[in-house]
């Protein structure tokens, strides 16, 4: 598919991943802390404006609460 459409950018394959990390749909989002775990998850797109707000609070509380 990547190749058929011509896309550059990297594609990293990782088997088991989505079982480990508990994707329940696509896309996935993940807020990891700095201890490696999963402090917040996500699945769909709710679009770029709602998107880009909620992961800069998500982000913004693991730092205030890592302060």
């Amino acid at each position: 598919f990547i190749e058929e459409r011509g896309h550059t950018f990297t594609v990293l394959y990782d088997q088991g991943s989505a079982v480990n990390f508990h994707v329940t749909g696509i896309p996935a989002s993940f807020v990891i802390g700095k201890n490696g775990l999963i402090k917040y998850r996500t699945s769909g797109f709710p679009g770029p404006e709602r998107y880009l707000n909620e992961m800069r609070l998500r982000i913004e509380a693991l730092l205030a609460a890592q302060r």
